[in-house]
């Protein structure tokens, strides 16, 4: 491998092969760190699509503003609501859809279990099956985690029940179950196991 000569490091030439196959390598070896990878690749992925998405609705908006006519209609919908991300882009229905899929089976491994319910309580707009919820947190051993995927979708739908009947939405108010999530996110997954 070849690098420029320079104080900063020449990130160009780096290639995400050279950043996740080690990763993946390590990944193998350990149940935690698959899992913390998983989740930071799901997260970085899904906000990726967001921005993404967000910058074409702005472009679509700034073409209809100054006359070019162009709607923007080919952007995906990701607005934020209550600090809680709703949108709908490419890859958040993809990920949606391949959690719902997984949520049923993912009782089989417990780091598996206690990463698809991260995700669901990381993404409390989307469609949720309380019942797959609960039997993969009893099933998983995560019990912890799946109060958590359950209480931040409730909150989310009290925040939007309320935001409705008062008919004052506001963007930037944070739910509490945001707040819970990101208090919470440094801690270990001791408390996931269920009562023996």
């Amino acid at each position: 491998r070849k690098y420029r000569a320079g104080e900063l490091p020449d990130v160009r030439s780096v290639t995400p092969a050279a950043l996740l196959d080690p990763l993946a390598a390590l990944a193998l070896r350990d149940a935690a760190t698959a899992s913390a990878l998983l989740s930071a690749l799901t997260h970085a992925a899904l906000t990726a699509d967001d921005r993404a998405a967000a910058a074409g609705r702005k472009r679509g908006r700034d073409e209809q503003q100054g006359g070019g006519g162009g709607g923007g209609g080919g952007f995906s919908d990701t607005a934020t609501a209550g600090g809680v991300t709703t949108g709908t882009g490419p890859l958040r229905r993809k990920v949606r859809d391949a959690l719902s899929a997984l949520l049923p089976v993912a009782a089989a491994d417990q780091t598996l279990a206690a990463w698809v319910l991260d995700s669901v309580a990381a993404d409390p707009a989307a469609p949720l099956a309380a019942r797959a919820v609960q039997r993969t947190a009893f099933d998983g051993g995560c019990l912890a985690g799946g109060i958590i995927a359950l209480e931040a979708h409730t909150l989310y739908l009290q925040g939007l029940e309320a935001a409705s009947s008062s008919g004052s939405f506001n963007a930037h108010k944070q739910p509490p179950s945001a707040k819970r999530q990101r208090n919470n996110s440094g801690r270990g997954s001791d408390g996931d196991k269920g009562p023996e």
